[in-house]
């Protein structure tokens, strides 16, 4: 019950810090009582390209254990804001929270810091990772001593000083806050900025420990945010799904079938670069006749140079891989292009049916080299199993008859049902609901390669795109 409680409020005081909307900003001038605000002098610079061109479709949070705990799905935007309803995760269940629905604004954190005018304080208001941060400097019941401020030719706050503590900034040569140390003695706090080569806010940390990390996808998109408490078991990461797909931080690629040689392969890419990652570690669950080939499973060559592969059999048909690094430098998270990082070969009993079987990879956990842990939500590998080797040949009967002629899919089914269509990664490519009789869909739009076409009924099938 105290867990809970404290989850609550955890997560609770982050939800609020972040409905904050993008305030009017006032200019500071001195005057003999103190400070004087001109409102709407200095709008905030809100950056042209710090936000992605779509809102996301969904955000869900996740505990660092892998539970998930809130979502929030796209209703209605404007142009600086957008409306979402939000959801907690109960009994197995996403249920809407009294509150219906969230804000959820644009990113303040390439604006300047501004004057913040209190009904009793006047601070000096700052962005972090979604949100912002106001710091007090002067008690507006005592005038005495006069207040100042310095700014750089950019006219951008470096110094404020009031009757009660003083701020002070930093920037790099973009013009983006660096530092801030906030003097409110006999305390001192320290505010860290680190940003990737495109700009991109990476990470906020409070006297040298991290507070707020992000990455981001190749357009500039946010990909994953993790929160960190100072209680470890509470932190949270939130996933954004945009609605032209998502990038996640780990993926399935060069997804092989297995054959007559009774023998798969896939691989597992990363968008981590091995020069940030210090550890990182996946459990492979794999079915009933499947076995990882441990001799042919390997890193790859990006990763091979910096870091050592462990593999570890555990019970269920689970195995623990963990990649380990062969020296340890110190190294911000970041995020570049997608990059492979493990090439993972398994062999298959040939009792094993032809079909199309699941490899659950779970348990994913990466330990950047600034000791920062951040995990990824689990995902499955599809297998492939083939055994006669033909050309648009079915994979368990039943069902409906497929073929493909002229970009043509063809389906003669034999009820009303919904039918779902993958690429050999996994990926879903198309979903319709189709009548009894006969059904065409534009085969255009797939990629080449082979298909996965599942019915609802329980069939599955195999095409291949030429």
């Amino acid at each position: 019950m105290k867990k809970n409680f404290t989850r609550l409020v955890c997560v609770g005081l982050w939800i609020a810090f972040c409905f904050v909307a993008v305030a009017q900003q006032s200019t500071l001038q001195m005057s003999e009582n103190g400070f004087m605000l001109q409102q709407n002098e200095v709008e905030p610079r809100i950056g042209e390209n710090k936000w992605p061109t779509v809102w996301p479709n969904s955000i869900i949070t996740y505990w660092f254990s892998g539970e998930l705990y809130t979502k929030r799905e796209f209703v209605s935007s404007s142009a600086n804001n957008a409306l979402y309803n939000f959801y907690t995760w109960e009994n197995n269940a996403w249920v809407m929270s009294g509150g219906g629905y969230y804000t959820y604004t644009k990113s303040e954190y390439d604006f300047d810091p501004y004057i913040d005018e209190g009904e009793t304080m006047t601070g000096i208001r700052f962005p972090t990772l979604e949100a912002w941060m106001s710091l007090y400097v002067s008690d507006k019941s005592n005038p005495n001593p006069a207040p100042k401020v310095e700014r750089n030719p950019n006219g951008q706050i470096t110094y404020a000083e009031g009757n009660m503590y003083s701020i002070s900034f930093t920037y790099n040569s973009r013009g983006q806050i660096s530092t801030v140390i906030h003097n409110a003695s006999p305390y001192v706090n320290y505010y860290q900025y680190q940003y990737d080569e495109n700009g991109n806010f990476i990470s906020f940390l409070k006297n040298g420990r991290l507070e707020t990390a992000a990455l981001y996808d190749s357009q500039g998109k946010k990909t994953r945010q993790y929160i960190y408490s100072t209680l470890p078991e509470y932190n949270i990461f939130n996933v954004f799904y945009y609605p032209d797909g998502n990038t996640s931080v780990v993926n399935p690629a060069s997804n092989n079938p297995v054959g007559s040689s009774n023998q798969g392969s896939f691989s597992v890419a990363s968008l981590v670069p091995n020069d940030s990652l210090s550890n990182a570690s996946m459990v492979f669950e794999l079915p009933d006749g499947f076995m990882l080939d441990e001799n042919n499973t390997s890193l790859s060559a990006t990763y091979s140079d910096s870091h050592d592969l462990k593999i570890a059999k555990q019970e269920n048909n689970c195995w623990l891989v963990e990649i380990q690094p062969k020296t340890l430098r110190s190294a911000a998270l970041r995020a570049d292009g997608e990059t492979d990082m493990l090439y993972v070969a398994y062999t298959v009993d040939e009792k094993v049916k032809q079909g199309t079987y699941s490899i659950a990879i779970n348990s994913i956990l990466f330990t950047t080299k600034g000791g920062n842990e951040f995990p990824e939500p689990a995902f499955t590998v599809p297998s492939v199993v083939e055994r006669l080797g033909v050309v648009n040949e079915q994979i368990e009967s039943a069902g409906a008859i497929l073929y493909l002629t002229d970009q043509t899919l063809y389906i003669q089914s034999e009820r009303t049902e919904r039918i779902t269509i993958y690429s050999i990664m996994g990926q879903k490519l198309h979903e319709t609901a189709i009548q009894l009789g006969l059904h065409t869909i534009n085969a255009s739009q797939f990629p080449q390669g082979i298909l996965i076409i599942k019915g609802s009924s329980g069939w599955i099938k195999k095409l291949i795109v030429k």
